[in-house]
Order: C-alpha cells, then sequence, then structure tokens
C-alpha cells in the first residue's frame, strides 16, 4: 500500500483515520459520511492535496488542525460538520490552510 495514491473510505462509521503514515504516495482522501471528530497522523503525507472531510462529526478548527502541516493541501471539503455552521468558519480555514484553492467544492477567492 505505499505506493497508494487515492483512498475512499467514506460511508464506513470510522471515527478516527489512523495506519495511513506509510502511505506517503497519497494525494486525495475520501474520508466523508463517517464519524470523524479529530484529524490527526496525516502530517507526513507531504502528497497530500485533497481530503474530504464532509458529513463527519468535526466541530472546532483545532480538530482539523493538524492539517496545517500539508504544506500542498488545496482542497478541503468540511460541509455537513458542526465546524461548517460555525459564523466565519470559511475564513478560519483560510487563515489556518492559505494554500488552499477549492473549499467546499468552490474556487477560494483570495
Amino acid at each position: 500500500m505505499t505506493k497508494l495514491q487515492h483512498l475512499n473510505i467514506s460511508f464506513n462509521k470510522l471515527t478516527k483515520l489512523s495506519g495511513l503514515e506509510k502511505c506517503l504516495e497519497l494525494r486525495t482522501i475520501d474520508a466523508s459520511y463517517n464519524h470523524l471528530t479529530y484529524i490527526e497522523g496525516l502530517h507526513v503525507l507531504n502528497n497530500l492535496k485533497t481530503i474530504y472531510l464532509h458529513n463527519n462529526d468535526i466541530t472546532k478548527q483545532n480538530d482539523i488542525y493538524p492539517l496545517k502541516f500539508n504544506a500542498d493541501l488545496k482542497e478541503i471539503s468540511i460541509r455537513g460538520n458542526p465546524f461548517a455552521f460555525v459564523r466565519g468558519y470559511k475564513g478560519q480555514l483560510l487563515q489556518l490552510l492559505p494554500g488552499l484553492t477549492t473549499l467546499d467544492g468552490r474556487p477560494v477567492r483570495y
């Protein structure tokens, strides 16, 4: 699995992401429609460009803070999480992840 580039683990009732540390070639993770509350352990995935986290249980910015270390991250989807209903969440995400070009399926406008 070390050469794996795209991973779809959506709709699996996952409560955490683990065991992906050796998948260093991962470019895309679709972990939507699970029960994730916190994102961790992905900071070593230097090739990660896209992560779909919509419709999980992420409640605050700190829950996805470790993604700050994924410098090549360009696209994230967080809609449908409790955090996405917080006023100003998009601005918070753009401060945390300034390299984003797509947020919740829409181009980022700076």
